[in-house]
């Protein structure tokens, strides 16, 4: 079965009994409803599909009996509630895509699992996270949450338990607030998108528990200044990206300009080289154009 079939979900009867089948594609067949344990059958089944439906709740049992499976595609749905520990009994699945649905809210039991290790939550509605809510998905390593722009709150101890994560995607949300310890937790971080935030300010110690990261991304935020010795642990950093920030270019950004120099624009900026907004004299003129001893 596979794209572009108008099925309904009591039609899934009659693909249960195929025992051997490894691969199934039910995208875009207007799917709207899934009964517990519809699947339970197919215990051979490694890869899901069923993007692109209209299936508005998962159930604790929906998936029972997928003991093999290891990618579950879910995205574009309407989906806005998932039923605690429904993930919990999938022991093989590491690949997890809930991109363009409805989801606002949920807690460590919503994806409890040992063996998730990427999870997509693009375009959403969240709105906040708060204290561990992936600590029961503790493998872990790349979770994206870009592009929910109701997001605004995160609290410190959100990621709490993700010892293992490696790529975490927060551009594309309204967050403000970005605290000093909230990467505490993942010292294994390599990848940090931060940008096309309303983020203002960041303190000096904010990477210190991630010195493995190569890449940061802090563009197009409020920001306009960073503190001093802010990157001083990531010595491993190869792309920074802080176009698009409107940088007040005095005195306490002298530390920048300076840090900036000893490194080749053409390899640590993918996006474009950061530019002065203020003072007006130095207004649209490069980090690496202006002479650091004249910063006032």
């Amino acid at each position: 079965m596979g794209p572009g079939n108008s099925l309904k979900s009591a039609i899934l009867d009659e693909i249960k009994d195929l025992k051997n089948l490894k691969h199934l594609d039910l995208s875009s067949n207007h799917i709207d409803t899934l009964e517990d344990g519809i699947f339970g059958k197919l215990e051979a089944l490694t890869s899901l599909n069923l993007a692109t439906n209209v299936i508005k709740k998962i159930g604790r049992k929906t998936f029972a009996g997928l003991e093999n499976l290891v990618d579950l595609g879910l995205q574009e749905n309407v989906i806005d509630r998932i039923d605690a520990k429904s993930f919990a009994d999938l022991a093989s699945l590491t690949s997890l895509s809930l991109r363009a649905n409805f989801l606002s809210s949920f807690d460590s039991d919503t994806f409890k699992s040992k063996s998730i290790k990427w999870l997509s939550l693009v375009f959403n509605n969240v709105q906040e996270l708060t204290n561990g809510t992936f600590e029961k998905t503790p493998n872990l390593q790349e979770l994206d949450l870009s592009t929910n722009s109701h997001f605004v709150n995160l609290d410190e101890q959100a990621f709490r338990g993700l010892a293992n994560l490696q790529r975490l995607n927060l551009s594309n949300t309204n967050l403000t607030n970005f605290r000093v310890s909230t990467l505490k937790s993942t010292p294994n971080l390599t990848e940090f998108d931060l940008s096309n935030t309303g983020v203002f300010s960041l303190e000096k110690s904010t990477f210190a528990s991630t010195k493995n990261l190569q890449v940061l991304r802090l563009a197009d935020t409020r920001l306009v200044g960073l503190p001093e010795g802010i990157f001083d642990k990531l010595t491993h950093l190869d792309v920074l990206d802080l176009y698009g920030n409107d940088w007040v270019c005095d005195k306490r950004l002298k530390w920048l300009v300076i840090w900036l120099k000893a490194k080749p624009a053409e390899s640590i900026f993918t996006n474009g080289v950061p530019v002065c907004k203020a003072p007006e004299k130095l207004q649209d003129k490069s980090l690496y154009e202006i002479d650091s001893d004249k910063l006032h």
